[in-house]
């Protein structure tokens, strides 16, 4: 008997749009080449909501954090969108953070298609529509995705998932000492 594997769509698709999104590196990559001076910011993200999905995020006084986090992507601020993430498992490196960002694909539009709450670990799960600029094709991609966010003291936090950024990293051996 033949068994295939089947994802999630969803879960196919925010795959896809990860890795499309930032790249896919293993390393840090150097925040001065070429490519990455390359990709210009977007002057203004047109952001938008299903309906009754703006007036529902405002009253979990969400919207601001959110619209701020992405206005900031769009801009290619990643200093100011390090300071707007939480990782669960522990601090994230910003000297990797910032160059592995500075690979996203520019952002264009961003729009909630909806959200669950969580009331037991306060988070916010958000189904988004995120148009990018594919910088080789020059060319919109739209890619759908999740997000969570979570209270964090009384700021909203955009919840990190990615592994390359939430896994610890290596720590350099000690080298012996000369003689």
């Amino acid at each position: 008997m033949k068994q295939t594997f089947r994802l999630p769509l969803c879960g196919a698709l925010c795959a896809i749009s990860v890795i499309a999104a930032t790249g896919c590196s293993t390393t840090a990559p150097s925040a001065n080449s070429a490519a990455v001076s390359a990709i210009p910011a977007t002057p203004s993200i047109a952001i938008s909501y299903a309906e009754g999905q703006e007036q529902a995020l405002a009253q979990l006084q969400l919207q601001p954090a959110l619209e701020a986090y992405w206005r900031a992507h769009s801009q290619r601020d990643w200093a100011k969108l390090y300071t707007m993430e939480h990782s669960p498992s522990g601090p994230l490196s910003e000297k990797f953070y910032i160059p592995y960002h500075a690979r996203a694909w520019p952002v264009l539009e961003f729009k909630v298609l909806s959200f669950q709450r969580d009331e037991a670990a306060g988070d916010v799960l958000l189904s988004q529509q995120v148009v990018y600029l594919h910088p080789d094709k020059e060319k919109p991609h739209t890619a759908y995705r999740q997000d969570k966010w979570r209270l964090v003291g009384a700021q909203w936090r955009h919840l990190v998932t990615d592994p390359m950024l939430t896994q610890p990293q290596p720590t350099p051996e000690p080298q012996p000492a000369s003689q």
